[in-house]
């Protein structure tokens, strides 16, 4: 009921903005942060050691250098879309456009995260132990890569070795697999 609730007002403040602002402003705005954080996500470990080497401190500094990353590129793209938005030859067509397009993308959102939501319970669900062995690791990366927002969560070039680690008897700690950049 709440998560319902939830997704209606979701999706009437989405074409709430698409009135005030139209099409491209907001859209502008959304896409950079969603790009942004995008690319974040799928470098962190380079990022987080970036972040670390400049600012000398750990992972919840990356996060927040991140979120304000992502909000200054939200910044540029809505101030690119406003002078869109200003123009008389886009004003009307764009006024239209953003009631719909900006509800259809707010229930856009609503669906790839409940759709995140499922894939992750999907995914460790069956995970009963503290430990997997490899098949269970492999089957976890491959229910988890295929979400937009899961495929982020293991990372990569750091799960190769609790893949070996996980062939071995006993497994390796489900804890113990890489999911995040370590400070």
């Amino acid at each position: 009921m709440i998560i319902d609730v939830l997704i209606v007002l979701a999706v009437v403040s989405a074409a709430w903005v698409g009135f005030q602002r139209g099409l491209v402003q907001p859209l502008l705005a959304e896409l950079f942060v969603l790009i942004t954080l995008l690319i974040l996500l799928h470098n962190r470990s380079a990022f987080a050691a970036t972040t670390g080497a400049v600012f000398h401190t750990g992972g919840f500094l990356a996060v927040a250098v991140a979120l304000v990353l992502a909000g200054l590129m939200g910044y540029l793209g809505g101030r690119l879309g406003g002078a869109i938005h200003r123009m008389p030859v886009v004003r009307g067509v764009d006024g239209f456009l953003g009631v719909w397009m900006q509800a259809l993308f707010g229930i856009a959102i609503c669906y790839l995260l409940i759709a995140g939501i499922i894939v992750s319970d999907r995914a460790f669900a069956p995970l009963t132990a503290p430990n997997v062995n490899a098949a269970q690791l492999r089957t976890l990366e491959r229910q988890l890569s295929s979400n937009a927002f899961t495929s982020t969560v293991l990372d990569g070039p750091e799960l190769d070795a609790s893949n070996a680690r996980a062939a071995r008897a006993g497994g390796v700690r489900l804890a113990d697999v890489p999911t995040s950049p370590r400070s």
